[in-house]
């Protein structure tokens, strides 16, 4: 997903600023992928992360209902800044 490493800076850097736009879609997107392959079960689900990965596992759960688990750990809860 965006932000992450192996993809190039400008991949990497796409969340700077705008941390949850776009993300949530690559990860979506590639979970549908695999439901399409047959690789994963659209009624079984699960969704983890850490860091970063447990603020957007925070991100989804808040967001669909499509994950029957969910674990996150030391993601940001709070992102107010001055």
């Amino acid at each position: 997903h965006r932000g992450s490493s192996g993809y190039g800076d400008a991949f990497q850097r796409d969340t700077v600023g705008h941390y949850f736009n776009e993300m949530h879609h690559d990860v979506e997107r590639g979970v549908d992928h695999l439901i399409e392959a047959r690789l994963a079960d659209r009624d079984s689900l699960a969704v983890m992360g850490y860091s970063a990965g447990g603020a957007l596992t925070k991100w989804l759960i808040g967001h669909t209902t499509r994950y029957r688990a969910a674990s996150a750990g030391a993601g940001a809860s709070c992102w107010l800044s001055r």
